[in-house]
């Protein structure tokens, strides 16, 4: 599965638009770092409860869709469900799970398209959730793929406490969404963390087995030492940078 940097953020009723534009120019229709598709997760700050996973062709519209930024029916998304949410809460949870812009020229039919990773991604964690938790997130009505689901086992779970903030590791960018968005030289070093993390998770046989930090800075020391052609002055910036060593955000906590 190439989804696989978890960045976070949290919001409030009014912050609707600034997440949304944010989005936006993080995750462009046409762009060279980030693909607009992938899956996404609503959670509860506080309890860090997972409220919902879903996948998206384009992430940006579809959290514009579920917050009310456009359209004008609630038919189809969970505008309600979170509605409802804040006249009782002052913030909600969002993490996206996200793919390099790299997977759009996948062609190979051996390989997977982007909309067949993030529905795989999707299913998976939706299983993974009923495996955990006994039941799906409690905005999820039906399940995911059901070769996504397949794929759930017993370390697919692992996955929300890196969306909800209970745990951290190098999987999780260093920027919330927000601070990414405005910031394109952070986003260069979490391209390069995320080719790494990718890499670990080949290693590990795509989900197999689990990784972490020990696996994806062997990973990030291989780019280092053997850069893709024209891409070593941003390995370059990296190591010097201390990027590496910055703690997860934790917006939940402001």
């Amino acid at each position: 599965m190439t989804l696989c940097t978890v960045i976070r953020d949290v919001y409030g009723p009014d912050e609707r638009r600034t997440m949304g534009a944010a989005l936006r120019e993080l995750l462009p229709a046409v762009g060279f770092d980030w693909h607009p598709s992938g899956v996404y997760c609503f959670w509860d700050p506080q309890s860090r409860d997972v409220l919902y996973v879903g996948l998206a062709k384009d992430i940006p519209k579809r959290f514009a869709q579920h917050n009310g930024l456009s359209g004008s029916s609630t038919k189809g998304n969970k505008r309600a469900e979170i509605d409802q949410w804040f006249t009782t809460h002052s913030a909600i949870g969002y993490s996206i799970l996200v793919q390099s812009g790299a997977v759009a020229m996948i062609e190979s039919p051996s390989l997977d398209t982007p909309s067949e990773i993030i529905a795989l991604g999707e299913g998976q964690l939706i299983e993974a959730h009923r495996q955990r938790y006994g039941a799906r997130p409690p905005w999820n009505a039906i399940g995911g793929s059901t070769g996504g689901a397949r794929w759930a086992g017993a370390f697919s779970s692992g996955w929300f406490a890196l969306l909800t903030g209970r745990q951290d590791c190098l999987l999780v960018a260093r920027r919330t969404i927000r601070q990414l968005a405005g910031d394109p030289l952070s986003i260069g070093r979490e391209m390069t963390l995320h080719a790494a993390r990718l890499n670990a998770a080949h290693l590990s046989g795509l989900g197999g087995q689990p990784f972490g930090d020990k696996e994806i800075v062997l990973a990030l020391e291989q780019l280092v030492t053997n850069p893709p052609g024209g891409a070593s002055f941003v390995y370059d910036d990296f190591t010097a940078s201390g990027y590496l060593h910055l703690d997860a955000p934790h917006p939940e906590r402001e």
